[in-house]
């Protein structure tokens, strides 16, 4: 048994983790996909947490999957992550990585699962296709109760065909299903190159939307989206609460847009006047980062940049907010 607190999701001892290794050598699984088929399940009568640990062993994986048919809940869930020794170092040069070039419509990851956690994984992902009017996504919650993204970075870093694409968004996260609970946490990211396309939903690094008469939640912390069409991208059909603190938007057509409640927005930056918020800042500049050269992007923040310094100190609410 554990604890939640907040849509926070806590592990005790006493909670049995079941963690499997994927991609090195004497791996239990050698793809996500695979890992996922074997491990899913009615996990709260398990009592346990199935863990998905993916190396940087043996090359850059290449699925495609949806995580699905698991019974959870906020103590026994699906979990992908990546071992400290394997992780990046905040740029997608290094560390577990899948790369995926999509040719049709859909996204890498469709996240159906409440609960679920993915942290730590590089997502360099491709388009080319030839077919027309497509729309594709990096990861894909959809319908699901606090799942947390955290300390992935997700780039399109090769595009061919561009003109097929209505639109590309790095994380899309949509409900259309009455009920409550519906949250999803994206900490500590960094997404860019999401500016293919441009119709109805535009090109976006991290877009949230709440269907007719639907209520959803967003918390979005400490992530950086740079050159995408729509930065940080809100609609609602519905009801949308957001709390949005420490983010960064620089060089998107549009940094912030905004719709719905806002619960917490504030201490954000932007290179236009979009972060609002009396702590925010409205002068960021691609001169901030370390490097914006095209497929080699350092998205730190130059120790001379206006951003450092300025933020809100989050604490440790939620769980993993300052990793």
């Amino acid at each position: 048994s554990a604890s939640t607190t907040s849509g926070q999701s806590f592990i005790d001892k006493r909670q049995t983790t079941v963690t499997k290794t994927i991609n090195q050598t004497g791996e239990d699984y050698n793809t996500l996909t695979l890992w996922e088929d074997a491990q899913d399940g009615n996990l709260v009568t398990a009592d346990e947490v199935h863990v998905g640990e993916l190396y940087d062993d043996d090359g850059d994986l290449t699925d495609q999957f949806t995580i699905d048919g698991s019974t959870t809940d906020a103590t026994r869930f699906m979990k992908i992550t990546v071992p400290a020794a394997d992780r990046h170092a905040g740029t997608a040069a290094a560390g577990a990585t899948v790369t995926k070039t999509l040719t049709g419509s859909g996204s890498v990851i469709s996240i159906n699962d409440d609960y679920t956690v993915i942290e730590w994984v590089v997502f360099k992902i491709g388009i080319d296709a030839g077919g027309g009017n497509l729309t594709i996504y990096g990861l894909q919650p959809y319908n699901v109760k606090d799942c947390f993204i955290q300390n992935c970075i997700i780039a399109l870093t090769s595009q061919a065909n561009v003109n097929n694409y209505d639109a590309t968004l790095g994380i899309r996260i949509e409900v259309d299903t009455a009920g409550s609970g519906f949250r999803t946490y994206v900490m500590n990211c960094i997404l860019y190159n999401w500016n293919v396309g441009g119709s109805s939903p535009a090109s976006t690094g991290i877009r949230a939307n709440s269907g007719s008469h639907r209520t959803l939640e967003l918390r979005s912390y400490n992530n950086t989206v740079y050159n995408c069409d729509k930065g940080y991208l809100l609609t609602i059909g519905g009801t949308l609460n957001y709390y949005i603190n420490n983010c960064l938007g620089v060089a998107n057509g549009t940094d912030f847009t905004f719709a719905g409640t806002a619960q917490a927005n504030d201490y954000n930056a932007s290179d236009d006047a979009t972060a609002t918020g009396a702590n925010s800042i409205t002068t960021a500049s691609t001169g901030d980062f370390v490097l914006t050269t095209a497929g080699s992007e350092n998205l730190h923040l130059k120790s001379t940049a206006v951003e450092i310094n300025e933020g809100t100190d989050l604490a440790t609410s939620p769980s993993g907010v300052q990793n």
